[in-house]
């Protein structure tokens, strides 16, 4: 591979078409060129932008898994405030409380810890980007559509209220 700081770029009409060798003899009969590696320029842009894309696409997949495991930790912090409060919703179901009662009860306690959680995030988000900003491409730092993403996807996580409820209405039962 040839050092993509001393290249020389040849148009041809027959583009890539044209065999190596002949640009290469071309290149070196005239005398003062040596010609090292001859490739299309989508091969030497490919070589130069490899270690950015590399990079970009592990901070995607780190990022992807991150948001996963956020995801994953708080419906694991809401099913553990449910197991918590499992007498107490057994106990409110057999007095005759409504499942949407209980429901909505689960829902509003998980809402105050998601809400102070992305509160926490969106401020260290917003605080961090002065960092990684040189590692932006495309994307504005404070790009408000990533934010409201990102956001989203953790308030979906903590959305659905039946499932831990009807857990719990199934083991008060058992008890």
């Amino acid at each position: 591979m040839c050092d993509p700081r001393w290249a020389l770029v040849v148009r041809t009409r027959s583009g890539a078409a044209v065999a190596p060798a002949q640009l290469k003899a071309a290149a070196e009969s005239a005398g003062t060129v040596r010609a090292g590696a001859v490739q299309p320029l989508s091969a030497l842009f490919d070589n130069l932008l490899k270690p950015r894309r590399l990079n970009t696409v592990l901070v995607a997949v780190f990022g992807a898994l991150a948001l996963a495991i956020a995801t994953i930790g708080i419906y694991g912090v809401r099913s553990y405030i449910v197991a918590q409060r499992a007498r107490e919703v057994g106990v409110r179901m057999a007095l005759g409380a409504q499942p949407s009662d209980v429901r909505g009860s689960v829902l509003r306690e998980t809402a105050r810890i998601l809400a102070a959680g992305i509160v926490i995030g969106t401020v260290a988000a917003a605080l961090i980007t002065r960092v990684v900003a040189s590692f932006l491409f495309q994307v504005e730092p404070q790009d408000p559509w990533l934010y409201a993403a990102a956001v989203g996807v953790l308030a979906a996580a903590g959305r659905d209220g039946r499932r831990p409820v009807q857990l719990v209405r199934l083991r008060a039962v058992k008890r």
